[in-house]
């Protein structure tokens, strides 16, 4: 889409929403695109959020991220080898991004996609809640707990399970023990 067609396409619905999120597959591929558009829809006072599984590093992007209200981060897993199995990268990047971002007050919500298989959810929370801890009061950052849902996910992904209600429960306890105020669970 051009920039005239996302504002074509936001203004007959603009009575009906308060901003918009940028997502993917992975936005952030789009920074220069991103970068151009926010500003302008800022300027209709609506807000702009970025949804990113933190690939970008945002140190280098500081027109995007300036242009933004806030960005939400995927935290696949805090494990690098278990993360590597998910998502065919390392997650060294993620960390550093999550850790840029609260530094900025731009993280607004991490979060966190729990399978019925291990990869480490407990571990994850633990590790995030601990790098992110001097920053999730001052700038009220959430943490999302997503379970499972096999709808539209590849063939060779489906088989991960949708976690218990016992599971998500647990990883809630967790983030909360561990500093966060604001833990969702959808």
């Amino acid at each position: 889409m051009s920039i005239k067609d996302v504002l074509d396409y936001v203004a007959p619905r603009r009575k009906q929403i308060k901003g918009i999120t940028c997502s993917g597959g992975e936005c952030t591929l789009h920074a220069g695109f991103m970068a151009e558009l926010f500003p302008i829809l800022r300027h209709q006072k609506l807000s702009c959020l970025i949804e990113t599984n933190g690939s970008l590093d945002f140190e280098k992007h500081a027109e995007l991220l300036d242009a933004c209200d806030g960005v939400m981060l995927d935290i696949k897993a805090s494990d690098n080898t278990k993360h590597e199995e998910l998502t065919g990268r390392g997650n060294a990047q993620v960390f550093k991004t999550a850790l840029f971002l609260a530094r900025t007050g731009k993280l607004i919500e991490v979060r966190t996609l729990i399978t019925q298989a291990d990869f480490g959810a407990e571990e994850t929370v633990k590790k995030t809640a601990n790098l992110l801890r001097p920053y999730i009061k001052e700038y009220e950052i959430a943490y999302r707990l997503i379970p499972f849902r096999v709808f539209g996910v590849r063939r060779e992904f489906r088989n991960l399970g949708t976690p218990s209600q016992e599971k998500m429960d647990k990883l809630r306890t967790i983030a909360v023990s561990c500093g966060f105020t604001r833990v969702f669970i959808s």
